[in-house]
């Protein structure tokens, strides 16, 4: 007969007590010889040899009270996640998709160190890539912990993923001690796994990158500038708008903008709350943004009536666009835009001389047959099975 009790909501108390019990002892053993075992114990000596050196590269960049801060909740987050793993809230199925995201930033870590000197060594995309690792362990560890242990694990990766920091770490002389025993220990640690910095997914998304560049610097519209799939074209082009004479310009770009969510509110109330107040900012100013009082009157007149369909602000939007074509042709003869072009030319090389050959091909392909991401099309190397380009195993 079944044991009444293995069920009953007692004994589920029980059980979450004991969790939570096991959770605050892990918190007290953290700075402890146990949290440094535990952290061997899962995964291997290699991570052991990297948090200390971590610590170490912090003490010659923060401090020593903060490099014993971050280590500190390193060891009780590693113990926090061994009473997880003892009690299945973290098993091989739910933790299966932090591998890629994890394995990309690490690897690309060793590929940059093998491909340049110190000194010249760019970490932007691995910092942007260890910040996507916080939240993606984050949405995994909040179902089991308090907020503030969540938020620790936010500060911890956060930390070493800071562009600063790895530039510091990657770069600067001080920590080339740090650099030779985490590397190579890195290096380690990721041989069983297969490469995903030059697997089919990765030189995919490099694809759709360069093809995206390419429209950028070649065919750059007013819709470009304005849109959000090209934010550094956008974010040159505001500042060219910025520096004009003409400050009316500036809001014209705001009001695109302010115009475009606007129209991506479903609810009828809330669209006619922030109708009242895109009307308020942008064309009730003096001097107003467009001189076209009919338009203007007709638009407060629906506001004051909760008449606000999505294209409300249309021919307003409109007739910005029209403002802004003369100085979005200047813009493309800027120096600001130049620079950005030579800046676009030397990353999709970048690209080519990372992914090789059969990469060149593809991207040629795609860009002669408008396959690029402004058709919504989308270019796959996947028929390219026999790769040329592996990762360097040359030792760091």
């Amino acid at each position: 007969m079944a044991d009444d009790n293995a069920t009953s909501p007692k004994s589920k108390g029980r059980r979450i007590s004991a969790l939570g019990a096991k959770k605050k002892m892990a918190s007290k053993l953290g700075e402890s010889k146990v949290g440094r075992a535990t952290l061997v114990k899962l995964m291997g000596p290699e991570a052991d040899a990297i948090v200390s050196a971590l610590k170490e590269v912090v003490v010659k960049t923060h401090g020593k009270p903060k490099a014993k801060e971050l280590k500190r909740d390193i060891f009780k987050w590693v113990l926090k996640a061994s009473v997880l793993i003892q009690n299945k809230n973290l098993t091989k199925d739910n933790t299966s998709h932090v591998r890629r995201p994890a394995q990309l930033p690490a690897e690309r870590l060793l590929d940059i160190s093998d491909r340049f000197p110190a000194g010249k060594r760019d970490v932007s995309e691995v910092s942007k890539e260890f910040k996507q690792v916080a939240i993606i362990l984050r949405a995994l560890l909040e179902p089991h912990c308090q907020d503030k242990n969540a938020d620790k694990v936010d500060k911890i990766i956060n930390f070493y993923a800071d562009k600063d920091f790895l530039h510091r770490f990657m770069n600067d002389d001080i920590a080339a001690p740090e650099r030779d025993i985490i590397l190579p220990a890195l290096r380690k640690m990721l041989l069983p796994f297969p490469s995903v910095l030059f697997d089919q997914e990765s030189i995919d998304q490099a694809l759709q990158r360069a093809l995206l560049l390419q429209e950028e610097a070649r065919s750059p519209t007013l819709a470009h500038c304005l849109g959000q799939e090209h934010p550094a074209l956008a974010a040159l082009f505001a500042q060219y708008i910025d520096s004009l004479d003409d400050k009316s310009l500036a809001n014209s770009i705001r009001f695109i903008v302010a115009e475009r969510e606007f129209t991506l509110i479903q609810a009828a109330n809330i669209r006619t709350s922030r109708a009242r107040i895109i009307f308020n900012k942008y064309l009730v100013t003096s001097p107003p943004l467009i001189d076209d009082k009919e338009a203007i009157n007709a638009i407060e007149t629906a506001i004051d009536e909760q008449r606000t369909p999505k294209l409300v602000f249309k021919d307003i939007r409109v007739s910005l666009l029209q403002k802004l074509e003369a100085p979005f042709a200047s813009f493309l003869d800027s120096p600001a835009f130049k620079a950005h072009q030579a800046s676009i030319a030397q990353e999709i090389s970048e690209l080519e001389d990372l992914y090789g050959d059969k990469f060149s091909a593809a991207l040629s392909i795609a860009s002669a047959s408008g396959t690029g991401p402004g058709n919504r099309a989308r270019t796959s190397l996947s028929a390219n099975n026999n790769k040329t380009v592996k990762p360097s195993t040359s030792a760091v």
